[in-house]
């Protein structure tokens, strides 16, 4: 029973959710199996939610004192239970949600002829919604469906006088535009990891009024997007970069948060094609995401986001600041890798020292079972490696870097970018240092190479090939 889905379903509920649940199945409404309540009774007698504490066996005695044991029958009453929890779910969508309500409520009373009655009730919902800051695409959806509402309550009159067709079409417009732009983004960035084409109805029109548009959150989906298929017009960037700092609060918080990765993500691209000026850029969007808890979701840090803060900040060579963040910010972290990416992190604090040996001591006590921690942890090790003159090590490490590599399930350009950095790390041991020419082709080859997200490491060991 454990593993049941009842089980699964029972247990996301929190402490408020299950008391209004155990209201709302005393009610015929929702369901007519006294068996039913006896079953959740006996859930909400058990201290814990454990495989000895909800045995079917102990269940089904609870549920039937008298009767002998029948696996089929305690089967059909979890069944109900789980269709019971199902609707439930679908009842606190519609219980929190105060617009969906309002709504029903209003179909409700003109279905049933009570026109001035739900006419009140339309202006006094559009009155709550305009006092709302946010301004997404479900804001724009919920007006134009107010504005359906009331034109269809006085269609009848409005054919002979002036009606609500023009708020209609911009309600709808609006919705139709930050709907289509915002998963538009998420295609163009799926296209650029999958290698998958999209065709977007509509697109060219609604990217042309989006940029006529004065709604703030229209501008920021535009300018997102932009930025995404345009790199190489700045500004665009800047816009959003400015937007999202101005008009944080006309985006829900996944979404501002969206935004701000997408700029990140931005400022990453520009970095791994060797706009130095980036890093600085990317780690004030860090900055001003923590200040405003927009990178936190459920107050949880994000494994990458906490390391690729430590990057760019070691970068600068703020290393005080990035002392303090990976401590100050390691309590965000999930309880299941806090230590992990806690003791990387410290790791590639002492790299970034010079202090090798305390760097490979804990990188030792680092589990990576996560692949993009195991490959930065081999970055950090071939340029040790490197950098101490242990030769015949790296050259042992580069081959079973390679291997790891061709072995793992890795995206192309992740795996493009490491056999880059591994076939210049050979390149590099193997130029005579009174070549000039070889020295030089090679310098042109590093700066021309994509995806090398090492370019600047590589470039200064050139230079100290002498």
């Amino acid at each position: 029973m454990i593993n049941s889905k009842l089980i699964r379903l029972y247990t996301s509920l929190n402490k408020k959710e299950l008391r209004l649940f155990k209201k709302w199945i005393q009610s015929p409404i929702h369901n007519r199996h006294k068996e039913v309540i006896k079953l959740f009774s006996f859930l909400e007698t058990r201290q814990s939610i454990s495989k000895t504490t909800v045995d079917r066996v102990r269940a089904f005695k609870h549920i039937y004192p008298n009767t002998t044991y029948d696996y089929h029958q305690l089967g059909h009453i979890m069944s109900y239970g789980c269709d019971c929890l199902i609707s439930f779910f679908g009842f606190l969508e519609s219980f929190l949600n105060d617009f969906e309500t309002k709504k029903h409520q209003i179909k409700g009373l003109l279905e049933h002829n009570h026109l001035k009655i739900g006419e009140q009730l339309i202006h006094k919902t559009q009155k709550e919604q305009e006092k709302q800051s946010i301004r997404n695409d479900y804001f724009f959806l919920n007006s134009y469906q107010l504005e359906a509402l009331f034109l269809d309550l006085n269609g009848p009159k409005q054919r002979t006088s002036s009606n609500n067709l023009p708020q209609l079409f911009d309600s709808l417009s609006n919705f139709f535009i930050l709907a289509t732009l915002k998963y538009a983004c998420i295609a163009i960035s799926h296209q650029s990891i999958y290698k998958t084409a999209y065709q977007i109805p509509f697109l060219q029109k609604v990217l042309e009024q989006a940029k006529l548009s004065s709604e703030p959150s229209i501008q920021i989906y535009y300018h997102s997007y932009m930025s995404l298929k345009m790199p190489e017009q700045e500004t665009h960037f800047h816009q959003l970069k400015r937007l999202i700092v101005d008009h944080a609060t006309t985006l829900p918080h996944t979404e501002i948060r969206s935004m701000y990765m997408m700029a990140i993500n931005y400022c990453v691209r520009r970095l791994n094609t060797g706009d130095k000026d980036y890093i600085k850029t990317a780690l004030e969007l860090y900055k001003q995401g923590l200040l405003l808890k927009i990178l936190l979701e459920q107050n949880v840090l994000s494994n990458f986001t906490y390391i690729n803060i430590v990057s760019l900040a070691l970068h600068l060579k703020d290393y005080e600041w990035t002392h303090q963040f990976i401590k100050g910010y390691s309590k965000y972290l999930t309880l299941k890798h806090k230590e992990n990416y806690s003791n990387h992190a410290t790791a590639k604090w002492y790299f970034a020292k010079g202090n090798y040996a305390e760097c490979m001591q804990l990188l030792i006590q680092v589990e990576y079972d996560d692949l993009f921690l195991s490959l930065d942890a081999k970055m950090i090790l071939l340029k040790i490696y490197y950098e101490e003159n242990s030769f015949e090590v790296l050259d042992a490490f580069l081959h079973s870097f390679t291997v790891f590599l061709q072995r793992k399930e890795i995206m192309s350009y992740h795996k493009k970018n490491y056999l880059n950095i591994i076939r210049f790390t050979k390149k590099l041991l193997n130029t005579p240092s009174l070549d000039k020419e070889a020295k030089k082709q090679l310098q042109s080859d590093i700066e021309g190479a994509q995806p090398l997200t090492e370019r600047q490491w590589l470039l200064d060991q050139l230079q100290q090939i002498k």
